[in-house]
């Protein structure tokens, strides 16, 4: 398994924490997304699990074909990277082509195994032999990049080794235009290794959310939701991985992989991302689609939420999230919710500023089932949502995630620590109460509603909010002197109190 790490994420989470420092409001939009870096080569390997069930226990609610993904859900959390290939049955092709949006990946001639099923459905495969990637990508930006790094403006790459992995049924095309037979025992040892070696590298990544939205698409029955993942082998550039997944604001990626000075440590380059090619007029121009480069399953609203710091190192979380269903159906609710915000660290590793979900429940505090696991929270609803309704979700967590700023100032990380849902946390409205221990004080984004003491507990608070949707809400404590101004806008003309 090689572990990854991203430098550019290291960049972004540095420049977040500037413009946080500064108390900045930022207002951006995406769906569910959430790029934090890969691991380190120390760090052990996850511990080992059993497959998943394979035969239907019974239809039930959040159940696809008879499978209950649902009560299952940590079963196939677990195999989703751990099922092997089936080498009893391989299937020989001939220039078959597997087309996603803008993307051709031929297969001229070769061998491929599929992986065996998890809750009765095909989600990887494996490719030996001879194939092509061939793509342009849409617009002139994206050209310019995928030429930086490639030295051409149109994709033309030799593979010969390749892995799959998806949610669309692509075990259909394999199946369907393929040629059964039985395997040759040394292709079937070459894919078996090659497609371990694979997916353990893509499970080590902290990217992709792969297993936690094949469970939210199975449990919820989304539509058009599907992943498609293809991680072939070249002669010149090693391995890429090319990505489509309509859950992302740019559906489409292309990925390279560097060294950071030993073969076990890499990270991520991104070569280029580009949307649906629909999405473009015939000039490569992008024609803007705000709703669609925004959230895609739901949209929260709002976070209401009390903080508590009864020391510098720990917050202690509890939050009343609302937000809006986007489509109909929804049987569960995925939330980005970092298990740690140490990005060299694998997602379960708890040495470096962990995350920790104590409770999950609706309004009323009944306790609603939920998983914690690879930096994403998926919590399951008592009833199906529809599209327009409106969503309350009660949940409660410890954090470490307090940084010293200055000498004598504290900060909170920018890392997804209590459930967020969006680009960089999504926008939202919202309303903190915060307590820290005397003799600090705290500030932070939002408008003041009030300061107060609490003698009972020896600690100063405060209320903050805002009306208006925004990323990246903060909050800073420490010893401060109180300084009030008016900054005047230079266009509206208007005064804020700062």
């Amino acid at each position: 398994m090689t572990p990854t790490a991203s430098p550019a994420r290291h960049r972004v989470f540095a420049l977040v924490s500037l413009s946080a420092l500064a108390l900045g409001i930022v207002a951006l939009g995406a769906p569910g997304v959430f790029s934090q870096g890969g691991s380190g080569a120390t760090v052990p390997a996850a511990p080992a699990a059993s497959p998943a069930p394979a035969q239907p226990p019974g239809a039930a609610p959040g159940t696809t074909g008879g499978f209950d993904f649902a009560a299952n859900r940590e079963e196939i959390f677990k195999a989703f990277y751990q099922t092997g290939l089936d080498t009893s049955k391989a299937y020989s092709v001939a220039n078959l082509a597997i087309k996603k949006d803008n993307m051709t990946l031929l297969l001229k001639q070769g061998t491929v195994f599929l992986m065996q099923p998890i809750g009765g459905e095909v989600t990887g495969a494996a490719f030996i032999g001879e194939g092509e990637a061939s793509m342009t990508p849409p617009n002139r930006t994206q050209r310019f990049m995928l030429n930086k790094y490639y030295g051409a403006e149109s994709l033309k790459e030799p593979f010969t080794e390749a892995v799959f992995r998806f949610s669309d049924g692509t075990s259909k095309t394999f199946i369907g235009a393929g040629k059964p037979g039985s395997a040759d025992a040394t292709a079937s040892a070459k894919a078996s290794q090659v497609f371990s070696e694979r997916n353990g590298w893509l499970d080590g990544t902290r990217e992709l959310h792969l297993e936690m939205q094949f469970l939210e698409n199975r449990i919820s029955g989304l539509k058009d939701q599907d992943f498609f993942v293809a991680d072939f082998h070249t002669g010149t550039h090693d391995w890429l991985i090319y990505t489509y997944n309509p859950q992302e604001i740019q559906e489409n990626q292309l990925i390279a992989s560097g060294s950071m000075g030993t073969k076990s440590r890499r990270y991520l380059v991104p070569w280029c991302r580009w949307h649906k090619q629909s999405d473009y007029d015939p000039s490569g121009h992008y024609v803007l689609l705000p709703d669609r480069d925004g959230p895609r399953v739901i949209r929260v609203k709002h976070h209401e939420m009390i903080l508590n710091l009864r020391n510098t190192k720990t917050v202690e979380w509890d939050v009343k999230t609302t937000a809006a269903a986007l489509m109909g159906n929804l049987r569960c609710l995925r939330f980005d919710l970092v298990n740690n915000a140490h990005w060299d660290s694998r997602w379960y590793d708890d040495a470096f500023w962990p995350s920790t979900v104590v409770s999950v429940t609706d309004p009323s505090g009944a306790p609603l089932p939920f998983i914690h696991k690879k930096d994403q929270l998926l919590v399951l609803l008592p009833a199906p949502a529809n599209a327009g309704s409106t969503v309350n979700i009660m949940a409660k967590g410890r954090a470490d995630m307090i940084y010293q700023v200055t000498a004598e100032s504290f900060g909170l990380i920018q890392a997804r620590w209590y459930p967020q849902y969006g680009q960089r946390g999504g926008r939202a409205t919202f309303h903190w109460t915060i307590r820290v221990p005397r003799p600090f004080t705290v500030t932070g984004s939002g408008r003041l509603v009030r300061e107060f003491e609490d003698k009972e507990t020896n600690q100063n608070g405060i209320e903050l909010a805002s009306d208006t949707a925004v990323n990246f809400p903060w909050a800073i404590f420490g010893k401060f002197r109180k300084a009030e101004n008016l900054y005047l806008g230079e266009e509206s003309n208007k005064s804020v109190k700062l």
